[in-house]
Parts: structure tokens; C-alpha cells; sequence
């Protein structure tokens, strides 16, 4: 499996430089979805290494190799809890009103935690995390006097 992935490269990079593009090969890295065998952690193509990796950030969301969801989902719940400290500091503790800090809450946590939400495949147990963060946040901060 791996020796077609590295041989994809390679065709990609010849046709590719036809046309004057070039190949970011400090970025490019390989995800080998085969469950018979351990890949190396790094390959050779075209004298570049290449990192073979079990998951990685591809347009604000998480590939994981086992397809699954919840890596994406504690990611987006990551980056919305730090949104929230940050909220917390500086807007939650002012004097501004309910619905106002409910309306920051909707504009600015709400998108970050659910980027993405629409291609996931729910389960129970990430509908419950999600839920229980969104509940962390509306009783934690913004209703407190």
C-alpha cells in the first residue's frame, strides 16, 4: 500500500512540474490506512522524507486513520473552551447584559466548536460531549452575576 502511495508522488510530481508547480515537500506528509502491517514512521521519495502520520489538520479539520470523529471533536472542543477563557477574562466578568454576552456566545463559541459538524457521523458518546461543553459554558460563564 505504501509503495503505491509513494509512487502517486512521484507520478504527481512529474506531471505537476510540467506545468511549473512545485511540490511543498516539508508539508507533505502520508496517511496509510492498512491494518495488516506497522508503516515506518518516515518514507523516501524523490530523495525528500516524507512523514508517515496516524492523523493530521487538513482545512480546520482532523483526518484520523481510523476514520472515526472524536479527534476532530475534542480538537473543535479545545480550540472553543480556550475561546471561552479568553471570553471569560475579558467580557463575561464586564458589566455588558445578558442577551449581549448570549449573542457572543451564539457569534463567537458556537461556530468554533461546530466547524465541521456537518460532515461528523454522531455518536452517543460525542453528542454527550459536545452537550456537556455547551452546558460548561452557558452556566459557567455567562450567567454569572
Amino acid at each position: 500500500m505504501l509503495e503505491i502511495l509513494v509512487l502517486a508522488l512521484e507520478i504527481l510530481h512529474e506531471e505537476s512540474s510540467q506545468t511549473g508547480l512545485e511540490i511543498n515537500w516539508s508539508k507533505t506528509k502520508l496517511q496509510v490506512f492498512d491494518d495488516t502491517s506497522t508503516p515506518p514512521s518516515k518514507v523516501s521519495v524523490l530523495d525528500h522524507d516524507i512523514e508517515v502520520v496516524d492523523s493530521f489538520v487538513y482545512l480546520g479539520s482532523c483526518i484520523d486513520v481510523h476514520g472515526g470523529n472524536e479527534p476532530d471533536i475534542c480538537r473543535r472542543i479545545e480550540k472553543a473552551h480556550s475561546c471561552m477563557k479568553s471570553l471569560d477574562r475579558n467580557i463575561w466578568r464586564s458589566s455588558i447584559s445578558l442577551q449581549t454576552k448570549i449573542r457572543l456566545y451564539n457569534v463567537y463559541i458556537l461556530p468554533i466548536l461546530l466547524y465541521g459538524a456537518d460532515t461528523w457521523s454522531m455518536t452517543v458518546a460525542s453528542t454527550r460531549r459536545i452537550d456537556a461543553f455547551d452546558q460548561w459554558c452557558l452556566l459557567s460563564s455567562p450567567y454569572r452575576p
